[in-house]
């Protein structure tokens, strides 16, 4: 009864941000494996965990194989030439120094770069992914990146970030008509003019690591409420997801609580 509350009130205060015509074509609260499979999802590996996240619980993945995968389908209707992709993400390491952070040293993993989210099947296909790194050694930024096979990639990447390990923060990148752009905490962070998405259909979606099978670049972080539009939101729009609700306080119980459980 709580947590339906709390999601009823949720999305209440984001009506006045978004646009009339805005729908949600996918959502994943993962706050269960039981609840990943009711939405037609797989849990892949050794599982992950779920932890306290942004809205009750979230996903994390704590070793090489943990991923969460959705079908494609639907998700993002017709392969729309414009959409948004937001999530919440709570932090498992200073981002400054990423590549060894507890002890695990991501130029073994992957040459620093992880995913909150990925659409990818393999080289050559159309892709949407949110991520930190670049694929070079301790690089502290965000990226949201956008791939139309013919077109390659398209990257909207932050400056340098100084987020703490602990710490919450809102994540978006849009695509459309106004370029390709990236959102941290509400605020605008990058952009890249590429006018389009992504026009050929992906197997699948995965959350909080790659799309590889096996999966290796997992985020040691929690990953919660993600969603995508099917437009592309305006600042305005994504400023005001952002501001909705403010989980400081609970966050900060909670996550000497997420550490333990790794």
């Amino acid at each position: 009864m709580k947590r339906t509350l709390c999601i009823t009130i949720f999305a209440l205060a984001l009506i006045p941000f978004l646009s009339v015509s805005a729908e949600v074509t996918f959502y994943a609260d993962l706050e269960s494996e039981e609840s990943v499979e009711a939405g037609g999802g797989e849990v892949v590996g050794n599982g992950g965990q779920f932890v306290p996240g942004y809205i009750g619980n979230g996903y994390m993945s704590t070793e090489a194989e943990d991923v969460v995968h959705y079908p494609f389908e639907g998700a993002i209707e017709g392969y729309q030439e414009q959409g948004t992709l937001e999530l919440w993400l709570t932090l498992g390491w200073d981002i400054d120094n990423f590549t060894d952070a507890i002890g695990v040293d991501w130029r073994d993993w992957g040459l620093g770069e992880v995913f909150m989210f990925w659409s990818y099947n393999n080289a050559g296909t159309d892709a949407i992914g949110m991520m930190i790194g670049d694929g070079s050694d301790n690089s502290p930024i965000v990226q949201f990146r956008v791939r139309e096979a013919v077109e390659e990639w398209h990257s909207a990447a932050s400056e340098e970030l100084d987020w703490k390990e602990g710490s919450t923060h809102h994540m978006a990148g849009t695509w459309g008509p106004n370029g390709v752009n990236l959102y941290l905490d509400g605020e605008w962070a990058g952009d890249e003019p590429y006018q389009g998405g992504p026009a050929n259909p992906i197997e699948r979606l995965s959350i909080n690591n790659n799309e590889a099978d096996p999966a290796s670049f997992p985020s040691f972080s929690v990953v919660d409420e993600l969603k995508i539009h099917d437009v592309q939101l305006s600042d305005d729009e994504v400023r005001g997801i952002a501001a909705a609700v403010d989980p400081a306080g609970k966050i900060a119980m909670t996550w000497a609580a997420v550490k333990k459980g790794r």
